[in-house]
């Protein structure tokens, strides 16, 4: 008999021993193996660890996994259960990113409306510390192979130094005759409202001084005649 070395892109195949899950029908969500190919659409299939009975199912009805057990064609159950305990394939399934993420689907369903809240919150800080950890990474990754950009300055020295030594010309002087007048303006406006101040202190004061005397005189006893 001539072996047949198959590197292709496919790995997983319609064979005795593929450990499949259901996706309709009463046992879904279940694992079950193949025992036997009926025809091209048809299998037969038994699940004596996870309650699945021996009995025929589509393909279209089963999803192929990445495990598989040792047992000739047709065997029987009792022959699938000691495979099925020997690949350990419960606790291979369980270890699995296709189990985590069904696991996560079904958790995902008894959350509440806080749960959902709490979980969107924590979605969102994960994706800004993510975004962030990314474009630091990036700009190292580009500073590594191109260089670091040195920013340029908004003038250059030469230009700086021209326009200090420039003479102001007639628009530079109106610009600032403008602000010293601006400035002139506040100056009194701030005077005049730190006299009104004062002068509403002063009376404040004088009128308390008024009613301390008006209370004093009105306590004090009536002259003896």
């Amino acid at each position: 008999m001539v072996k047949h070395n198959y590197n292709g892109a496919f790995k997983r195949f319609v064979q005795t021993g593929r450990v499949v899950r259901i996706s309709d029908g009463p046992y879904r969500g279940k694992l079950s193996s193949i025992v036997d190919v009926i025809n091209q659409t048809t299998v037969l299939v038994d699940g004596p660890e996870t309650g699945v009975p021996r009995s025929a199912l589509r393909l279209n009805q089963l999803h192929l996994t990445k495990l598989k057990i040792n047992f000739p064609f047709n065997a029987r159950t009792k022959v699938v259960r000691k495979a099925w305990k020997d690949g350990q394939v419960e606790e291979k399934w369980s270890k699995s990113l296709w189990a985590q993420k069904v696991a996560n689907v079904e958790k995902r369903k008894t959350l509440t409306d806080f749960d959902r809240f709490k979980l969107s919150k924590l979605r969102r800080t994960r994706n800004k510390i993510r975004s962030a950890v990314f474009y630091r990474l990036k700009k190292e990754f580009l500073n590594r192979k191109f260089g670091e950009k040195k920013k340029k300055p908004f003038m250059s020295a030469k230009k700086i130094a021209a326009a200090k030594a420039k003479k102001p010309t007639k628009k530079d002087t109106d610009v600032a005759k403008k602000q010293e007048k601006k400035a002139a303006k506040r100056a009194v406006i701030a005077k005049k409202r730190a006299t009104a101040k004062a002068e509403k202190i002063e009376k404040i004061k004088k009128g308390r001084a008024k009613r301390k005397a008006q209370k004093k005189a009105a306590e004090a006893p009536p002259a003896k005649k």
